[in-house]
């Protein structure tokens, strides 16, 4: 019954720790596509300004 059990609970503990990683995950792509277009936005507006 135990022996049975024990992977149960590791895969439980998987998807808590999935469930858990996703938002931050998705949160980080999120700042980091946002970071590089407010990168490039600064990058133009630089070349324009020399131009």
């Amino acid at each position: 019954m135990t022996v049975s059990m024990r992977p149960w609970k590791r895969l439980d503990a998987r998807i808590r720790w999935f469930s858990l990683m996703l938002p931050v995950t998705s949160a980080m792509v999120a700042f980091n596509e946002s970071l590089m277009l407010w990168s490039c936005w600064l990058v133009s507006l630089l070349m324009t300004s020399q131009m």
